[in-house]
């Protein structure tokens, strides 16, 4: 009766063990995935000349354009294989007459240790909330938050702002047909 009780507390043990890191890594992943119950507002595809960049797609809780009043999630599909370096590079420049040169110099080095390399298929996405705060993600997983509102919205406005170096895309993105 002892060895069988034994057994059965054993075997409950090994059990836990075995399970605790998948259920551990189905929480966390649950707690940082992308927000759920967006609606889309606009969607585009940014070409240059021949080759697809990405496919972008602009949501938002009520499926409005509404910057200062609820949260905006940019989702970027990419389309080919791009270094980390060179997406940090391409932000940096459409940053430039944005925001202050130390913040940039300080959130470049962030980017590069936050972002990944992307291939085909990949999605990296951009949550940003009234206050300002940005949360980025890969692949529906939680890279990282950026507590730079200056930051965050301008780098939302690459993508949406008037002065954007893509205006279709951003009329597109923004709801305007």
């Amino acid at each position: 009766m002892k060895m069988t009780l034994i057994r059965s507390v054993t075997r409950a043990v090994l059990l836990c063990l075995i399970l605790w890191p998948v259920l551990s890594t189905a929480e966390t992943a649950q707690q940082h995935a992308t927000p759920p119950n967006f609606k889309p507002i606009g969607a585009a595809t940014l070409k240059v000349a021949l080759f697809r960049i990405y496919d972008a797609q602009l949501s938002s809780p009520s499926g409005e354009y509404l910057p200062k009043e609820e949260p905006l999630l940019l989702e970027l599909k990419y389309r080919r294989e791009i270094h980390r370096d060179k997406l940090v590079e391409k932000t940096k420049q459409q940053l430039a007459d944005r925001i202050e040169p130390e913040l940039l110099t300080d959130v470049t080095a962030t980017l590069k240790s936050l972002w990944p390399s992307v291939t085909d298929g990949d999605v990296v996405a951009f949550l940003l909330n009234p206050n300002g705060n940005g949360i980025f993600y890969y692949n529906g997983q939680h890279l990282g938050a950026l507590p730079h509102p200056q930051f965050n919205r301008a780098f939302m406005d690459i993508w949406l702002g008037q002065d954007s170096s893509y205006p279709k895309l951003a009329s597109k993105l923004r709801g305007e047909r």
